[in-house]
């Protein structure tokens, strides 16, 4: 994905490039003939800007064709990822059939065995007697021999929280 990403700018860097010669080609001659006071050759001068101009739009064609190449991996890449994303949600889908008939054969309550969602934290919950209610709650049931999971669902705290909280205790 992050290759994609750089060969983004490689047009832009050939156009870049292409704008710097160019506008070399034209100064560097231009400051030599008023170094040295001989006015150029206004045929030869004009051969120059035909040789520049010939570079400039054979630069301008790669550029397209590199654009055209970096389009096309763009296109191919996203399809796949269509594709990945249309595949996980098929899987999501079974997970949650599987997950539904394992709740009813073991005669639990459905959707009772999926993660709490979690709550909005306010910031009313720093240092307040709740939260500090709530770590001793995750500290006893923890000491308790609970896993994170369990602990999550008898406390009503997202299970991240849960693994936050155990962690800097640990600290």
């Amino acid at each position: 994905m992050f290759l994609v990403a750089a060969n983004v700018y490689i047009p832009a860097l050939i156009l870049l490039g292409a704008v710097a010669i160019l506008a070399l080609l034209l100064i560097v001659p231009r400051k030599l003939a008023r170094r040295s006071k001989i006015l150029p050759d206004p045929v030869q001068t004009r051969m120059q800007e035909r040789e520049l101009e010939d570079v400039v739009e054979g630069l301008l064609v790669k550029l397209h064709e590199i654009d055209r190449e970096v389009h096309a991996k763009i296109d191919t890449k996203l399809a796949g990822l269509n594709v990945l994303v249309a595949e996980a949600d098929r899987k999501i889908s079974e997970l949650r059939l599987v997950l539904g008939k394992f709740e009813t054969a073991r005669g639990i309550p459905a959707g009772s065995a999926r993660a709490t969602e979690p709550r909005p934290i306010s910031p009313d919950d720093a240092d307040t007697p709740a939260r500090q209610e709530r770590h001793t709650q995750i500290y006893e049931l923890s000491d308790a021999g609970e896993d994170i999971l369990s602990i999550s669902r008898k406390s009503g705290i997202p299970r991240g929280e849960v693994e936050l909280i155990l962690q800097l205790r640990a600290r």
